[in-house]
């Protein structure tokens, strides 16, 4: 594991395409849910984001919620969103618009909404929040979460007006459910205190 990450850092894209050969034939998918596949897998999809990261994330796309809800895919699914190739970077945040509600139940998926949510690209961001908002399960959901509370507040940073507003009314809704965890009653402070 190591020595492949460090191969990877110093060694040329032409001397490690072999690698990268090796990893396709296996499948990235299968790679990124291993607990040190999914190093290597960031790894190369860093090393060539433009050729290797995005064959990468379209076979992570072919399996995205079971790679997202992962204990170590969600690592690569988030590490794409962030320093993947701008077609990789809004693939993906499509998806985890798509499959939100799913994504948001789940421990690991609720973490790649997170991530999402912190940096995929602006018009992105603004489009998961304003479903975020909208979707008042999914809502509730994140802001119990120890992933997903800070999304809640980052999202009513995001959308403002009437969109914003009736999504803090649906969580003061809440209040009972939110003030039973660390996590809600931090969304219910932020709330109270207007840092949002």
């Amino acid at each position: 594991n190591f020595v492949l990450q460090k191969c990877i850092a110093i060694l040329s894209e032409e001397d490690l395409d072999f690698f990268f050969q090796e990893l396709m034939a296996a499948g990235p998918e299968k790679a990124a849910k291993h607990k040190f596949g999914c190093r290597v897998t960031q790894r190369l999809a860093s090393k060539n984001p433009e050729t290797w990261g995005v064959a990468i994330g379209e076979a992570i796309l072919c399996d995205f919620e079971s790679v997202a809800c992962h204990p170590y895919g969600n690592y690569v699914v988030q590490h794409l969103l962030e320093n993947g190739a701008e077609s990789t970077r809004t693939s993906l945040a499509a998806f985890v618009l798509e499959q939100m509600s799913s994504l948001v139940s789940n421990t690991f998926g609720a973490a790649v909404v997170a991530g999402a949510m912190k940096t995929a690209l602006q018009a992105d961001q603004v489009s998961l929040a304003r479903a975020l908002l909208t979707d008042s399960d999914s809502l509730v959901a994140l802001a119990l979460s120890r992933h997903g509370h800070g999304s809640v507040m980052a999202s009513l940073d995001l959308v403002t007006g009437e969109e914003s507003r009736a999504a803090i009314v649906s969580l003061q809704q809440e209040s009972d459910a939110l003030s039973a965890t660390k996590f809600g009653r931090a969304v219910l402070a932020a709330l109270e205190t207007e840092k949002l």
